[in-house]
């Protein structure tokens, strides 16, 4: 430090490496002809797997004082091209460091833990350790060569440290060089804890005390085993400060800390919980997640619902914003992906609440409403304009680089501004990730792609460790099996003791090979070296902790409820029951029948239960009434039982739909409420959905990512067809004259192109790829109809264009018969439906006879055409009929509707025309009657055809799954309930 180094790269050699391989052409010590071409490494510099294991390797030559040119003048004899590669990328790195051993320093200040011990051990003076000072070092750890040469040079009287000696255990081949002398003791064992050391030769431990100092079990999976812990822990009486868990498999100590923290245990952690795990950790991974799935709404709104975002602007926000407000408008806004949609989006949101509150026929309370939700809008637009202005956008040369540097300082900045805090643990989370960040700035200059540079920001968070702390008073220690017993707790338990999660896998480094690290120094360990070391140090510390501490009891799970597959106890645990038994001739077979059922989460008694639902589940198990009990407490649980058992049958109950007190309030022909042809249909459809819809007022959220093969949905694109339809049709009336292929083909195209540059900004495609594909087939559509139309496949003689009926008129109105008063089918009994809607085109066909035409802009399936009303599903050619009559009315007394067409202009429609003759106005009346008497009756039944639910969003809601179900029950059900259902699908 006072030379001004920063020893920073332990933790970024990951991000060190990423860049090296990217670069490694210009870096690499071999020039063309050494052929550092990546021909190994580079093709894979993107992947972040590549760098870490790259690191690794490379971070295991510097700590055992391997250079680039010692490497170099070792060959591989299996693969000199790997070789050149590696010598390539190991002397990038050296110079990336600078030193005696490189070129000039690109970036001075810089070091990593290697240079900065051998940088200590040339200047002996600086050492504060005095001659007669007294060193001594824990016993059995392996250091690597680097840090054992240095802690050979300092000074002082070494005293050396009693290790316990394990009968029968090789120790370790490279123990005599790297660790410190140590004076092997043969313990006295007085109890069966500490026959432990015996683990390697249970024949020599002699007969078992059965004194109980020593116990196994197993559990039904990790959260029963922790459970379990923890109630053995509670049961024992033992301050937490005498307790230590100890985690053989790394996926531990995270379920522990978690468990821990519910029951509100105070809790020490020697390897700390990864920073993922926190507010600020998560925060950082969604943002890269946003910008990396090119600013996708949907990603965005789940940041704002997480609970890890808190932007410190809505606190500050004049109108009050939270985090699920801001969600909500976005919702609302429907802002879709990319950059430019949110601006455009949230600003028609804020303008559709300033409208709505100047509408003097609103009330104070709604003006003021919505006076209070455009501010909130209005804060939400800023920031999110802010938080995207501040990640730099990728330059136009090249392949769209940015700076390094400024894609950090943007990512520091949204956690300042936005990360939540709300304990202690995320306080330290936030000063950790951000210090990670700043590591980054040791890059320099660096620029990459986005992609890149948001691989290089989640490395950070994802390789950090908050929180590791030292045994401390009050708390329980969960520590590693390798730093294991150091504190002298009394009691001691071991989790995680399956079989092959304990010790290290017996293969080879990916990167270096046994023969290969043979080949280059006898300081690099071999895969054997490395499984033999980790072997004997969990011997070792086992033998400790049973000589010290007062109970032990090891455990494992027997059942991985995550991949719902058997684990067997490892090695470990078997010798183990052999010591506990004093017979070293038992199997597993035998450790199996003595385990016998393995414990579960549910306590044995409620007395035993750590937490509520611990003490519920005892009850549950221990007392049929229990059943009851809960079911009194929580009735909402009943509620549902019951449904369930209701949904079971083929009667239709209320948990099916039947909600008769909702019919006469949702039926349009009673309320006289204005209804479109499109919402009956959908009625006939499935009138479940129309009962949430209308009468429950849910709407389907859709979460779903954007599919990057698809840029236009069918409803979007639909419309906008429809639009450019309308467009060139009354141009070409407004000309008095016929479509021309060449001048009209011309003109829509433009139109075409001019409207799908203005979506490309307001709802940026996924790539140009699929922009110039989509924009293709949008313009091949609009061929496609104007072709058709020069035929006259949509009629010779058009008289209306998307005229509009029950609606406001716009002082702009273009279509002379639309008509703000709504259609009128009066059905008997003072029941009529009021309609208002829109007809596509309308067509005269002969003296005083019409045709109402729709466009259906997807594809033509015959059999989805047949029959005239489809069961009430096919209504619209009858209905724009009766509007249509009524509105050429006052241009032609006679005027009578002779049929509907339904168009399929596009190319999937294949110039397709199904043509329906109008039907008389009694049998419209019946179906319309026996449609409204499904909502009036309140028999909201859910759809009896899959084609209904194939795309419905509320399938989950609906149990969708099971079509074969509702067709039962309208079949099976004899109650009148559904009578007029069964008429309704009886009209053809």
């Amino acid at each position: 430090l006072e030379q001004g180094i920063d020893p920073s790269e332990e933790s970024l050699g990951p991000a060190v490496m990423m860049r090296l391989l990217l670069d490694l052409p210009r870096a690499g010590t071999a020039g063309a002809e050494g052929g550092a071409t990546g021909g190994y490494f580079r093709p894979m510099a993107e992947h972040t797997s590549m760098a870490d294991v790259l690191w690794r390797t490379v971070r295991e030559l510097r700590y055992a004082g391997v250079r680039a040119k010692e490497l170099e003048a070792r060959p591989f004899t299996t693969a000199p091209e790997k070789q050149a590669e590696l010598t390539a990328l190991l002397g990038a790195y050296e110079s990336h460091l600078g030193g005696p051993e490189g070129p000039p320093c690109t970036f001075p200040r810089v070091a990593d833990m290697p240079m900065v011990f051998e940088e200590a051990g040339r200047h002996p003076g600086w050492c504060p350790i005095a001659a007669t000072d007294i060193v001594i070092e824990l016993p059995d750890a392996m250091w690597t060569p680097l840090v054992r040469r240095f802690l050979d040079s300092l000074p002082g009287r070494r005293v050396r440290a009693h290790a316990p000696f394990l009968p029968e255990v090789p120790i370790p081949s490279r123990a005599d060089t790297l660790a410190a002398p140590v004076e092997r003791v043969d313990l006295v064992v007085t109890a069966d804890a500490g026959r432990l050391r015996f683990l390697q030769s249970p024949a020599s431990a002699g007969p078992a005390h059965g004194d109980g100092t020593l116990d196994i079990f197993h559990a039904g999976g990790r959260d029963a085993e922790v459970d379990e812990v923890f109630r053995r822990v509670l049961a024992s009486g033992s301050p937490l400060d005498q307790v230590e868990l100890v985690c053989a498999s790394e996926a531990y100590p995270l379920l522990v800390w978690e468990k821990a923290t519910l029951l509100d245990w105070g809790v020490t952690l020697s390897a700390g919980i990864p920073a993922t795990m926190t507010r600020p950790g998560r925060l950082l991974l969604r943002f890269c997640d946003w910008a990396a799935n090119d600013f996708v709404a949907s990603d965005l709104r789940r940041l704002l619902q997480s609970g890890d975002c808190a932007p410190r602007a809505f606190e500050n926000a004049d109108a009050g914003l939270s985090s699920g407000q801001a969600a909500r408008l976005l919702l609302k806004a429907e802002a879709s992906w990319g950059r430019g949609t949110y601006t455009p989006a949230l600003t028609r949101l804020v303008e559709k609440y300033e409208r709505r509150a100047s509408d003097a026929e609103l009330s104070d309370e709604d003006r003021a409403w919505n006076v209070r939700k455009a501010a909130q809008s209005t804060t939400l637009r800023r920031w999110v304009e802010g938080l995207l202005s501040s990640v730099p956008k990728p330059d136009d040369a090249g392949a769209g680089i940015v700076p390094l540097t400024a894609l950090v300082e943007s990512a520091a900045a949204f956690l300042e501004a936005n990360a939540g805090r709300a304990n202690a643990l995320d306080a330290m989370a936030y000063i950790g990730v951000g210090d990670a960040l700043a590591d980054l700035q040791a890059l320099g200059d660096h620029r990459c792609d986005l992609a890149t540079g948001l691989r290089f920001l989640r490395e950070r968070v994802t390789s950090l460790t908050v929180g590791r702390d030292r045994p401390r008073p009050g708390r329980l220690h969960v520590s590693t099996l390798a730093a294991a017993g150091f504190d002298g707790r009394r009691l001691v338990f071991i989790v995680g003791l399956q079989e092959g999660r304990v010790f290290p896998a017996a293969i080879e480094d990916p990167v270096l090979l046994d023969d290969e690290r043979a080949a280059i120094s006898p300081r690099l360990r071999t895969s054997a070296q490395r499984q033999d070391e980790a072997v004997f140090a969990a011997l070792s510390r086992l033998a400790a902790i049973g000589a010290s501490a007062e109970r032990v009891c090891l455990s494992f799970s027997c059942r991985d409820t995550r991949d719902f597959r058997e684990t067997f106890p490892s090695w470990i645990v078997l010798q183990a029951f052999r010591l506990l038994k004093g017979d070293p001739a038992l199997n597993y077979e035998d450790l199996g029948e003595w385990l016998g059922e393995p414990v579960s989460a549910v306590p044995g008694t409620a007395g035993q239960a750590v937490s509520d639902a611990g003490w519920w589940l005892a009850h549950t198990k221990a007392t049929s009434t229990a059943r009851d009990a809960i079911l009194r407490t929580y009735p909402a649980l009943q509620r549902g039982i019951d449904a369930e058992e209701q949904r079971a049958s083929d009667a239709f109950t209320e948990y099916d739909g039947y909600v008769a007190v909702a019919g006469p309030e949702l039926d349009p022909s009673r309320t006289q409420r204005p209804v479109s042809a499109t919402g009956l249909e959908n009625a006939a459809k499935c009138p479940l959905r129309y009962f949430m819809e209308q009468g429950l007022g849910i709407k389907a959220i859709e979460e779903g990512q954007p599919d990057e093969e698809a840029w236009l949905d069918p409803a979007t694109k639909g419309t906008e067809l429809h639009a450019l339809f309308a467009r060139i049709m009354r141009a070409v009336r407004a000309e008095k004259r016929k479509p021309n292929l060449k001048v009209d083909r011309r003109r829509l195209r433009t139109w075409g192109q001019e409207r799908l540059e203005e979506i490309h900004t307001e709802m940026p495609p996924p790539s140009d790829e699929v922009f110039a594909r989509e924009s293709r087939d949008f313009l091949d559509d609009l061929d496609a109809f104007i072709e058709a139309e020069c035929e006259g496949l949509h009629g010779t003689e058009p008289l209306g264009v998307e005229v509009s009926f029950g609606f406001p008129l716009d002082e702009d109105e273009e279509e002379p018969l639309a008509s703000a008063d709504p259609a009128v089918i009066n059905l008997g009994d003072q029941r009529r439906i009021v309609l208002h809607g829109r007809i596509d085109r309308i067509n005269r066909v002969g003296p005083d006879e019409y045709e109402v035409a729709d466009y259906k802009t997807g594809g033509y399936w015959r059999d989805a055409w047949d029959g005239e009303f489809a069961g009430g599903t096919r209504l619209q050619h009858a209905l724009y009929g009766v509007a249509a009559a009524a509105l050429l009315k006052a241009r032609d007394p006679k005027a009578r509707v002779v049929r509907g067409v339904y168009l399929f202009p596009a190319v999937k429609g294949y110039r397709h025309r199904k043509v329906i003759a109008a039907p008389s106005k009694v049998k419209l009346v019946s179906v319309l009657r026996d449609l409204t008497d499904v909502i009036g009756s309140g028999a909201f039944v859910s759809a009896d055809g899959e084609e209904a639910c194939k795309w419905c969003e509320f399938g989950v809601a609906c149990h969708a799954q099971d079509v074969s179900r509702a067709k039962r029950m309208v079949d099976g059900d004899s109650s009148a309930a559904l009578e007029s259902f069964r008429r309704l699908r009886g009209n053809p």
